[in-house]
């Protein structure tokens, strides 16, 4: 009976050593494998500029965008002194703009995803740019309107922008690799959505709106043009094809 069990005492003991290190050889496995997809991902992104383009443009996108999430009740509540009324409706038009962009999409063909990509950023500089007009001197009706048409180009920008990028990422990024380029994208844009929202919170209490959104369009453009001639030749073959 003592041998019975100390036979069985010791399957088990080495039933439990020998699943530790199948366990411990699996981690180390799976541990090497993420590491040889991570520097293929990296590897990836180097030889293709355009890949590391749309990167540094979804950072800026994500950092720019600050500007008018922080802005807007800025603009509406303090400098014109609108309501609450007011501003909850121009921030609700975000939403809508965002799902009639997608609606939109559904019956509109990208050819060209990165030319679509790049025009919409260019488009967004513009948006900035418009932001900083001065709007003391107009009525309710007119400022009302005006800033609803900017918040609504803002909204299908943002969608045209992501959904081009998806696109074109998903027909040219290889299956295997594709989670390690949006894990990257996702992360960097990620970061800097609080980092924009803390500099636009410090622009905006130190300076007038006129100025920060101003400038704030202006960087971006000298951002986005670098991005654009990077990228000139593949956008040249795509209008080709």
């Amino acid at each position: 009976m003592k041998i019975f069990t100390l036979g069985i005492i010791g399957i088990l003991l080495i039933s439990i050593v020998f699943t530790h290190y199948i366990y411990f050889e699996f981690e180390s496995i799976q541990e090497s494998q993420e590491k040889i997809n991570f520097l293929s991902v990296i590897d990836l992104i180097k030889r293709r500029p355009e890949i590391f383009s749309l990167i540094l443009i979804a950072m800026f996108l994500n950092f720019y965008a600050s500007s008018i999430n922080i802005g807007l009740p800025v603009l509406i509540l303090q400098k014109l002194e609108l309501s609450k009324l007011i501003y909850s409706f121009l921030e609700s038009l975000t939403s809508i703009a965002m799902l009639g962009g997608g609606i939109l999409l559904v019956f509109l063909k990208i050819k060209n995803q990165l030319k679509a990509i790049y025009t919409s950023m260019l488009a967004f500089t513009i948006v900035l740019v418009l932001f900083g007009i001065p709007l003391q001197s107009f009525g309710v009706f007119i400022t009302t309107g005006y800033i609803s048409i900017l918040v609504l180009c803002f909204g299908l920008i943002i969608v045209f922008a992501n959904t081009a990028m998806t696109t074109y990422l998903q027909n040219t990024v290889p299956t295997n690799q594709q989670g390690g380029v949006y894990s990257i994208i996702n992360a960097i844009s990620q970061l800097f959505v609080p980092l924009g929202a803390l500099g636009y919170g410090l622009l905006f209490d130190k300076f007038n709106y006129t100025f920060v959104f101003s400038i704030s369009g202006i960087s971006a453009l000298f951002i986005v043009v670098p991005l654009l001639l990077r990228s000139k030749n593949i956008v040249l073959k795509g209008d080709k094809s």
